[in-house]
């Protein structure tokens, strides 16, 4: 109970357990349906709208619809990593770069905006955790950089002019 009141949702399942229905303390309903895969393909919303989802043939997601028209489509490098989303709706595209570990290394988008990551390598290091994070947008740049111990524990963390050092009990 909240404030005295109860609030009452109502979910419905196939024989697969996957939600096909939803409906809310208001009585809003919300409709799913699945492909042969156990995809997502549709949801109705309460207002009548239709949104959709696009698979390939791996099941992975590819497009994106909202009462039919594109919103978002995504391309996808060899190994499945997302490198291009087009948003269809705002006219803007944003595009990542991996490495040879899959780890994400930057990110930039139609309108300008940066982010680079740069990670320890095992040459150097006992750990492949995150190095360096630097974003940039309309000439602002901010770099924050990640030390860790031999324990692999972050030991210090340096955004733009501040440091912040963190101890741990051995």
């Amino acid at each position: 109970m909240f404030g005295g009141k109860t609030q009452t949702h109502k979910y419905e399942y196939d024989v697969d357990n996957k939600n096909t229905v939803y409906i809310d303390a208001l009585n809003r309903r919300i409709e799913h349906t699945y492909d042969e895969n156990a995809n997502k393909i549709k949801t109705k919303m309460p207002n009548g709208s239709i949104l959709e989802s696009v698979y390939d043939t791996a099941d992975r997601v590819v497009g994106e619809k909202r009462n039919g028209k594109d919103s978002f489509t995504f391309e996808r490098d060899q190994n499945g990593q997302v490198t291009k989303v087009k948003d269809h709706v705002n006219g803007v595209e944003r595009m990542k770069t991996y490495d040879k570990a899959d780890r994400v290394t930057s990110a930039t988008d139609s309108r300008g905006g940066k982010i680079d990551w740069t990670y320890h390598d095992k040459a150097n290091s006992k750990t492949e955790k995150l190095k360096e994070q630097t974003v940039t947008q309309d000439g602002y740049t901010n770099k924050v950089s990640y030390d860790y111990n031999t324990l692999d524990q972050n030991i210090r963390v340096t955004d733009g002019s501040q440091t912040y050092r963190f101890d741990y009990d051995d």
